[in-house]
């Protein structure tokens, strides 16, 4: 049997075997990119020495489930590209690996970077026992050091070996038996599933490809939306709706980022009705710089008067109010701005909103 799934979906596999029969819709988002733009500024760092010494980055293996060997793939260049794969094999790539001596003993590390927030462990992680099963294979080491190392999305470029947070756990030869065995019985299960397929949610289902045609999730849909309307929700029914409307508006999020996709990537899209869906990005509120905007209220109007309006926070409204309250007329205000502006001291930032609007002749030539 050929494996559709690679380590990094394992995990989720492994929880739900019916999930890899699903359509499956993959989709890149901008917390992906930048996370792959920091793997691949880590490694950099890595190669250089900046985390110490010995390290492998980007590393692919392939593991054979039927045959627990593992072999390595030629080329660190940072691509998914395993060549062709045989039945049982799983590929993955290994973001940095090392193999020390530990008291005359030989002892691997193999870490997993995550860029982000989210709160992923080692312990019971599938996709770094399966990459601590390919350096078992290959080079033989029983006792292996997993974790994932955590940035809490500081600039890689940056980061010093002090700001890596670590989750580490030891594994042995019989931790990794016991894995083995379970990787294997993923391919009877997928098969399984195939004909009796049931569907387990969980936190695996969030970067599910199929979650958009999951029955688990549609189903909740279907449940909301027939809802009649005016439903009242008791204290009996609450349990029962509230995870159905949890489902329900993860699933929509999911539908509606797929419709950003397209405005993204295409521009306004036409709708039914003589109607467009288009990005419109709006300018937000003036904001000025505290430091900047009293040393110009000081200079102009004297510290007295910069005091008045530099309380905690500074804004045009506390500008405004103060030079009021000494009887300046508003064009001064005006120039004040200005010279803020003038001095880096003032910012505005930009909101993205997704609307529905009547359509026009600039829009369709935009489209």
């Amino acid at each position: 049997m050929l494996a559709t799934w690679s380590a990094s979906s394992l995990q989720r596999v492994m929880a739900c075997p019916s999930s890899e029969h699903l359509p499956k819709v993959n989709s890149q988002s901008e917390a992906a990119t930048l996370g792959n733009e920091h793997h691949a500024v880590l490694a950099s760092r890595t190669d250089a020495g900046d985390f110490g010494e010995g390290w492998n980055t980007e590393t692919k293996f392939v593991y054979n489930a039927a045959t627990r060997t593992a072999r390595i793939v030629p080329g660190s260049d940072g691509s998914r590209d395993y060549g062709k794969l045989e039945p049982f094999e799983i590929p993955c790539t290994l973001d940095r690996f090392r193999i020390i001596e530990d008291d005359f003993e030989k002892v691997a590390e193999v870490d997993d970077w995550k860029t982000g927030f989210s709160d992923v462990r080692a312990a019971g992680n599938a996709q770094l026992m399966l990459q601590a099963l390919c350096v078992h294979a290959v080079f033989g080491v029983d006792k292996i050091k997993i974790s994932i190392a955590k940035t809490f999305g500081k600039d890689p470029s940056a980061l010093s070996a002090e700001d890596i947070h670590f989750d580490v756990v030891a594994i042995d030869a019989l931790d990794l038996d016991v894995f083995a065995d379970r990787v294997a019985n993923v391919f009877v299960q997928v098969s399984e599933a195939k004909k009796n397929p049931s569907y387990n949610e969980g936190a695996h289902c969030k970067f599910c490809p199929g979650r958009l045609s999951c029955p688990s999730k549609v189903g909740a849909v279907a449940v909301i939306a027939e809802m009649p309307l005016g439903t009242l929700i008791t204290h009996d029914t609450i349990g029962q709706y509230y995870d159905k409307v949890q489902a329900a508006k993860a699933i929509i999020r999911d539908y509606e980022r797929q419709l950003r996709w397209f405005v993204d990537n295409d521009g306004p899209v036409a709708l039914p009705g003589n109607r467009m869906f288009m990005r419109e990005v709006s300018e937000g509120n003036e904001k000025l710089d505290a430091g900047i905007s009293y040393d110009a209220i000081a200079e102009a109007f004297g510290k007295s008067v910069a005091d008045v309006a530099m309380v905690k926070t500074v804004s045009k409204a506390s500008i405004e109010r103060s030079l009021k309250a000494v009887s300046k007329p508003p064009k001064e205000a005006k120039k004040l701005f200005q010279v803020i502006r003038e001095r880096g001291g003032a910012s505005r930032s930009t909101s993205v909103e997704y609307i529905e609007r009547a359509k026009s002749k600039e829009i369709e030539s935009a489209a």
